[in-house]
């Protein structure tokens, strides 16, 4: 083995002599330029290529789902809208939307732990499904001579599909909007009142129910809390509004008094028929409870096991319970019932001693409703804040992207010299065959010259 290499370095040493220095020196020139060349492709390559990822906050992103319950699609990043979204954030006129999306590559990230399981289940002949909650967006940019633009796209590729993520899929909290009806203003006065205060009791229950989540929770944006907000509202509601009702019922003001009487009277024929339907079933079943047998109520025992697993007598259920609740629910209900219709009847006697609001009076309503409106519109923008940094807070922004490029130039640094000596082994592995050939042809051309010596001896000797 040592004399073989010592014969082969012996061979290239004489080889490189045979060469020459100015040979040598082209060589090693080549090889220079080559290496350079192929390094500076893969810088090229791998500058103008980048990436980001994304990541699922949300719970049910784990389950492949939006936070809606939909199903997730990673691809939507790839929409059109979306990139369109990012060439104008970008501000890259040259750029079409189909160009960009065939250099969009994504790819999903799964952790080592997520492989070990679904290899343990797949070889238990399980069924078992992952679904991925990160992902890596990959961009590759077509022009490699112009100006490096690839992490900007992707930044701004990533600031268009929050927008659009949140526009689409992000819970929302509509109902603390507070928008007007294009056919408010055709309402009557009294109608208005109830629009609104409907609007309040919605708005209500959904800002008491997250104060009930979370009741510490304080807007940084705002510095409003859900407990400062129900306060607002509770002082529109019980303040402002009823003052409006009041000043409208005490006062029968109307747009059309007449027409509003109808209305009343309507509704309390309507609610009539449904309270006697209501109070005679009632009647019915306290009837018959009456007939029914009292002795076997107190007879209707059955042996129980407690949670101590001990014997007890339990009462069970008999028909009297069923008589005795339906009776209990139809007596309520007719009894809101009966309200209700004497509500309408004192809108009827309030409103029937005046024939028609005056002027005076109209305009003092419809200044107590634009200020209540104004009032709600402002607590509705201060509530839609409050809420949408609750949700980001509650769901972690929903989605994150983060991007980690570096620029490692001590990759290039070795793919250099990697380059350099594979084609320094090349060359001189070609020096040295060319020598060896060089070699075979000088002693082809010397035998020739001596056999054909001889043979020109052969002939003349033997004239």
């Amino acid at each position: 083995m040592k004399n073989s290499l010592r014969n082969a370095f012996k061979t290239i040493k004489h080889s490189l002599k045979e060469t020459g220095i100015k040979k040598l020196i082209l060589i090693l020139v080549f090889i220079l330029l080559c290496s350079c060349t192929f390094t500076a492709y893969q810088f090229f390559e791998r500058e103008y290529i980048s990436h980001i990822t994304l990541t699922l906050n949300y719970a049910n992103g784990r389950n492949g789902l939006m936070p809606s319950g939909a199903r997730f699609n990673i691809l939507e990043i790839k929409s059109n809208e979306v990139i369109k979204g990012a060439l104008s954030r970008l501000g890259d006129s040259s750029l079409s939307v189909e160009a960009v999306k065939s250099r969009i590559r994504i790819n999903a990230k799964m952790p080592s732990t997520a492989i070990d399981t679904v290899e343990s289940a797949v070889a238990g002949s399980k069924d078992y499904s992952y679904c991925p909650s990160e992902f890596m967006i990959y961009y590759s940019q077509e022009n490699k001579f112009a100006k490096n633009r690839t992490d900007e796209f992707l930044k701004a590729l990533a600031e268009s599909y929050k927008d659009y993520f949140y526009k689409n899929h992000a819970l929302r909290n509509v109902v603390l909007e507070f928008s007007i009806d294009e056919d408010f203003d055709k309402y009557d006065y009294n109608e208005q009142y109830q629009v609104i205060s409907d609007k309040i009791a919605s708005m209500l229950s959904y800002l008491n129910q997250r104060q009930l989540e979370n009741d510490s929770f304080n807007a940084k944006s705002t510095g409003y809390s859900f407990g400062n907000l129900i306060s607002l509202l509770g002082n529109v509601n019980s303040v402002d509004l009823e003052k409006l009702n009041a000043y409208i019922v005490q006062n029968g003001i109307s747009k059309d008094n007449k027409l509003l009487v109808n209305k009343q009277q309507y509704s309390i024929d309507r609610k009539m028929l449904q309270y006697n339907m209501l109070y005679q079933g009632s009647q019915i079943s306290k009837d018959a409870m009456e007939e029914y047998d009292e002795h076997l109520a107190s007879v209707a025992f059955i042996p129980t096991v407690d949670d101590q697993n001990e014997f007890y007598m339990a009462r069970t259920k008999t028909g009297i319970d069923d008589l005795a609740t339906q009776s209990y629910n139809s007596g309520l209900s007719a009894v809101e019932k009966k309200k209700v219709i004497d509500k309408h009847k004192y809108m009827i006697v309030q409103f029937g001693k005046v024939k028609n609001a005056s002027r005076k009076q109209s305009e003092s309503v419809e200044k107590m409703i634009s200020s209540i409106c104004r009032d709600l519109n402002k607590i509705s923008k201060l509530a839609v804040m409050t809420d949408n940094e609750y949700i980001k807070e509650k769901y972690n922004n929903y989605i994150t992207f983060y991007h980690t490029k570096t620029h490692n130039y001590k990759a290039y640094i070795i793919t250099f010299f990697k380059i350099l000596f594979v084609l320094i082994l090349l060359a001189l592995i070609l020096v040295v065959l060319l020598e060896k050939l060089k070699k075979n042809v000088a002693y082809r051309r010397l035998v020739n010259s001596v056999e054909n010596a001889s043979h020109h001896f052969i002939k003349k000797a033997e004239r």
